[in-house]
């Protein structure tokens, strides 16, 4: 039985994932739909969510896997901005801290992150609304530990990343969890799965292991077929 799969950039690899373990999955790609046909963000809701329905219906799935958002830790702090920032994560965890940045308020970073993925978190919701079965949001990869790859990867989408850098390992490593924490919080509020990612695909130090590494953002193929493994397992 072919899988349901949703969401923004993230699900181009795991369709590239699914055509390298010769798995069938149906996939809507939220940003080829939404600029293909110049919709609004509130027509693009409606329609893949009518569009949902119709294949959860058609494939009888009892469960919908969900790729949305995922990126705006990376927009947030991939570049190095010009006035070196850091927080510190409330979770008394040890963690690395550049005590010659500015200090920025915790509450601060959240709320910017919050108001930055509100679009993708009223997508859920709307979708867990209205789909006939139960929806998975699964965690996006960790960032890549490599400033000098990163750079590189980076320079064709953003020339600030040649201009200022990339920012520090660890404050792209908080940056994500930060991103986690929200739509973990969002999703058990919404009666909505969030699955984490394969333990394969994390080096010794949390960050994305290199066999897995895409551009600077996203995972590649086999980061694909190691997700699509995984949620396989624990399909009902």
């Amino acid at each position: 039985m072919s899988m349901i799969c949703v969401g923004n950039s993230h699900i181009v690899a795991i369709s590239k994932g699914a055509a390298l373990a010769g798995k069938e999955i149906v996939e809507f790609r939220l940003r080829e739909m939404k600029k293909s046909e110049k919709l609004t963000q509130k027509a693009l809701e409606e329609q893949v969510g009518h569009q949902l329905v119709a294949a959860v219906q058609k494939h009888q799935a009892q469960k919908v896997y969900c790729f949305c958002g995922g990126g705006m830790h990376v927009a947030l702090g991939l570049v190095q901005h010009p006035l070196r920032f850091d927080f510190i994560m409330p979770d008394g965890i040890d963690r690395v801290f550049d005590d010659t940045a500015i200090l920025v308020p915790f509450d601060v970073i959240r709320s910017l992150m919050a108001f930055k993925i509100r679009k993708h978190l009223r997508l859920l919701r709307y979708l867990s609304e209205i789909v006939p079965a139960k929806l998975v949001q699964h965690e996006p990869p960790p960032p890549v530990a490599d400033g000098a790859f990163l750079r590189e990867a980076a320079a064709t989408y953003d020339p600030d990343a040649a201009t200022y850098g990339i920012s520090a390992p660890h404050l792209r490593l908080k940056l994500w969890q930060l991103h986690n924490q929200l739509f973990r919080e969002f999703c058990a509020s919404n009666n909505i799965e969030y699955v984490i990612n394969p333990s394969e695909v994390f080096d010794g130090d949390g960050f994305l292991a290199e066999p897995y590494w895409g551009d600077y953002v996203h995972g590649n193929a086999q980061y694909g077929a190691a997700v699509l493994h995984k949620l396989e397992e624990l399909r009902p």
